[in-house]
């Protein structure tokens, strides 16, 4: 529980930093892709590489991601993962985190051991040799812990003849809501992107109490839809106008979710899947993790020889949104527990028909980020 506790203090720290600094840049790369990533799993993916580095290598690791001491970190992963499976095991929540060395390098067995042991990953040597056999062997690895849902996390193009150590940070997520939508409202509704050239999209709807606020600072509105049987919601962060999304993104982070109120909703959301993949050490670098990409490299803790350094990162996401839920189980009695005791305020509107953003987080932590801006 100790180590659980620390994680919990990281996350939270680093939150308001690392998450909300690295999704800034990622959005703004991918303005007009829709987007699904996770923090929380890149952060555990390059925790691997902290437990291998040394020297200037470790000290920025561990400043840029805020982690404990690299004697510490592992028992707090380890933990987590425990803790997790546990507290949120009617939700589908798969990570799949490795470590792909190039095979003229030897992987330390400490470190192999430590992380198979703590962090549920792999450390392995790979042929450049035989780029499709490689990148096989990483898919393999991953359909496996995502249960099928990511066959492809890499292509044989990843798997370059430059290529020293590559992580590769895959995840899905599949999530039951608390309050179903119901299949037979969803209809065929017109979804404006940030472009204007409207497009249909088929359209959740559903009328209720919902904790959601206006947010007029960023002339916007934020929704929380929780999970059933589950700490996470989703929260879901609309633009009051198609073209307001980069706007609100910029500010994303400095939402009081304390702010959201009890209030009747009348909800219009798209059904969507997100299969999103980036190679992410170009952002890694502007957020101050530079050596271990470079000649300075010092990851010996990982492989005996000198002169490793992180060829490239790949995360690897799946998100799906559709209208399955919890079905009718004391449906009064757990929307009373949204219903404020304070004065009821006027009906809210809204439709997420144009751009929006969303996260899925607890109260301490994000675990994923992104955002819908057309339909695929």
């Amino acid at each position: 529980m100790k180590y659980f506790l620390c994680l919990i203090f990281l996350a939270t720290s680093v939150a308001g930093r690392f998450d909300n600094e690295y999704y800034q840049l990622l959005a703004k790369e991918n303005a007009d892709k829709n987007l699904i990533t996770s923090p929380l799993a890149l952060k555990i993916v390059l925790a691997l590489a902290y437990e291998g580095a040394k020297d200037n290598t470790a000290v920025e690791l561990k400043n840029v991601l805020d982690l404990a001491e690299r004697e510490d970190v592992a028992g707090q992963y380890k933990a987590f993962f425990k803790v997790l499976a546990k507290r949120e095991a009617n939700l589908a929540i798969d990570i799949a985190n490795s470590i792909y060395v190039n095979e003229k390098f030897h992987i330390i067995p400490e470190f192999s051991k430590l992380v198979t042991e703590s962090f549920k990953s792999q450390a392995v040597g790979i042929s450049l040799g035989n780029a499709e056999k490689s990148a096989e062997i990483v898919n393999n690895w991953v359909k496996e812990k995502t249960r099928d849902k990511i066959p492809n996390a890499v292509t044989a193009k990843n798997i370059d003849a430059k290529l020293q150590i590559l992580l590769v940070n895959a995840f899905s997520f599949k999530g039951n809501w608390l309050f179903k939508f119901h299949a037979m409202k969803t209809k065929n509704e017109n979804f404006t992107p940030a472009s204007g050239k409207v497009a249909p999209v088929k359209i959740m709807s559903q009328y209720g109490f919902f904790k959601a606020a206006d947010w007029p600072e960023i002339d916007a509105k934020v929704l929380q839809l929780p999970y059933h049987k589950s700490s996470l919601s989703m929260f879901i962060f609309l633009p009051n106008k198609p073209n307001g999304l980069g706007a609100l993104e910029n500010k994303i982070g400095d939402f009081n979710y304390t702010n959201l109120t009890s209030r009747r909703v009348h909800i219009k959301l798209p059904k969507f899947k997100i299969d999103f993949a980036a190679e992410l050490s170009g952002i890694l670098k502007k957020l101050g993790i530079v050596d271990a990409f470079g000649a300075n490299a010092n990851l010996q803790d990982l492989v005996q020889e000198k002169g490793a350094a992180i060829s490239k990162v790949i995360q690897k996401g799946l998100i799906e949104v559709n209208e399955e839920g919890s079905g009718f189980i004391s449906m009064i009695g757990i929307r009373d527990s949204f219903i404020s005791i304070k004065p009821l305020l006027s009906p809210l509107d809204f439709q997420a028909v144009h751009p929006f953003a969303y996260v899925i987080r607890d109260e301490k932590s994000i675990y994923f980020q992104g955002h819908f801006v057309k339909p695929e």
